[in-house]
């Protein structure tokens, strides 16, 4: 195959071969102009090349390109393209912008307020950085924008791709959460004497995460799903999960965990060992959470922190020579452990602050207690 081609073993790939009709094979920069010849939207790339200072131009434009990929094991790869400035500056200046007008809100507003902002900051990188298999037009990405929770725009953006519509006996379900978590803000937290504002809190907090993460989420899932679009569950039964790495690596809030593993895990884990990519992945989800939790709230600084180190920690035991051989990650011994390490601490991620200034104020302003 090699000798057909005019290849030698040692530069095989240096520049990619095209076999014309005629039995000639031709590479790099030409192969491309060819290429361009027989594909109507890119006739202008075959225009180019069709004059020699243009073919020259090309030429070393595809030298450059395929100077700086990386072959190994007969696999070359591009090296990808970092998130330029401006992809970042949302997610830089709109939560900037609520923490600078935080003292002209209520903690709960606040709240809310900085978490939107946080979230259209990582929808615009999510979209910016989306590598789509085809062309999207401009009300596929508005609807990934304003209507669609999750962070995956390279699949909810490309109209090729379709999924197998979901059975209508999962909207009844997706609705009874629903439902559920209205009732229990709304009726729920009314059963508990109103001297225990914790325990209101809790209550409430709650049907907060039943009614939109379980809830309106999954009926956005459901929707987008029956009309062909690409769009899995955030929650993806997270109670079922049998190991640490399980739960947060993509059955609680999948969306969160596909943003923070392109942007943090995996450019970490080319400098550093990918254990240490790990623990700055739950260090990060601990420094936005005190932000969303802690700032509104005015106090417990650091505990959701705290509680997702806590996580890391719990994710390198179950991986540890004595953690699997204990059954740590599987079966019923994972399970336990994953719920124990996740539940147990849970207090230092919704702190008694955040209850009692945040949650509380909020569910007074509903008209919940």
């Amino acid at each position: 195959m090699l000798a057909w081609l005019g290849l030698k073993a040692e530069g095989m790939f240096d520049e990619m071969k095209l076999i014309l009709p005629d039995g000639r094979v031709i590479g790099g920069a030409r192969a491309v102009v060819e290429i361009a010849r027989q594909t109507w939207w890119l006739r202008p790339l075959h225009w180019i090349g069709s004059h020699p200072n243009g073919l020259k131009i090309l030429d070393r434009g595809y030298r450059w390109i395929a100077g700086r990929r990386k072959c190994a094991n007969g696999a070359c790869v591009v090296k990808p393209d970092r998130p330029g400035a401006a992809t970042w500056l949302p997610l830089i200046v709109l939560p900037s912008t609520a923490v600078l007008l935080k003292s002209t809100m209520p903690g709960w507003v606040f709240m809310w307020v900085l978490a939107l902002a946080i979230f259209g900051g990582c929808k615009w990188l999510a979209l910016k950085t989306a590598r789509a298999a085809h062309p999207d037009s401009v009300r596929r990405r508005l609807a990934f924008m304003v209507g669609w929770p999750g962070m995956d725009a390279t699949l909810f953006l490309d109209e090729h791709r379709h999924p197998i519509a979901p059975p209508l006996a999962g909207f009844g379900w997706t609705a009874v959460k629903t439902v559920l978590g209205a009732a229990l803000i709304w009726c729920g937290v009314r059963l508990i004497p109103a001297d225990w504002q914790i325990a209101q809190g809790w209550l409430g907090m709650i049907g907060l995460v039943l009614l939109l993460h379980f809830g309106v989420f999954d009926l956005l899932a459901f929707f987008w799903r029956r009309i062909g679009v690409v769009a899995e569950p955030i929650m993806r039964k997270p109670m079922g999960s049998t190991s640490l790495t399980e739960l947060w690596g993509w059955r609680w809030n999948s969306a969160f965990h596909q943003l923070v593993h392109r942007h943090v895990f995996r450019p970490a884990a080319r400098r550093i060992h990918p254990q240490g990519a790990m623990w700055l992945v739950f260090l990060v989800s601990g420094v936005i959470h005190d932000l969303v939790i802690s700032l509104p709230a005015g106090g417990g600084y650091g505990l959701p922190t705290a509680y997702f180190l806590f996580q890391a920690l719990g994710v390198s035991i179950e991986r540890s020579e004595s953690g699997r051989a204990f059954g740590l990650g599987k079966n019923w011994q994972g399970w336990l452990f994953t719920m124990v390490v996740a539940l147990a601490p849970v207090g230092w991620l919704f702190h008694r602050e955040f209850i009692l200034n945040v949650i509380f104020p909020f569910l007074h302003a509903m008209n919940a207690v």
